[in-house]
């Protein structure tokens, strides 16, 4: 079974597509347990973000996304 890691990030959110995005690289995966914005996806490309989350299979699975600016 593979270790699950809490990490948080902060960054630009890049590439957002319906169920996730990616900051510096890192794809953030969110699924309905996310705490996130209304409309979050219509309005974060390029914007500074902060991930909380686990990591998983290379990916982060965000627990809870907010804007940072």
């Amino acid at each position: 079974m593979e270790s699950l890691e809490k990490l948080t990030f902060r960054g630009c959110a890049e590439i957002v597509a319906e169920h996730g995005f990616s900051i510096l690289g890192i794809l953030v995966i969110t699924d309905g347990n996310t705490d996130i914005e209304d409309n979050f996806f219509a309005t974060t490309e390029g914007r500074l973000v902060e991930v909380q989350g686990s990591t998983a299979s290379g990916s982060l699975v965000a627990e809870k996304v907010e804007f940072e600016d």
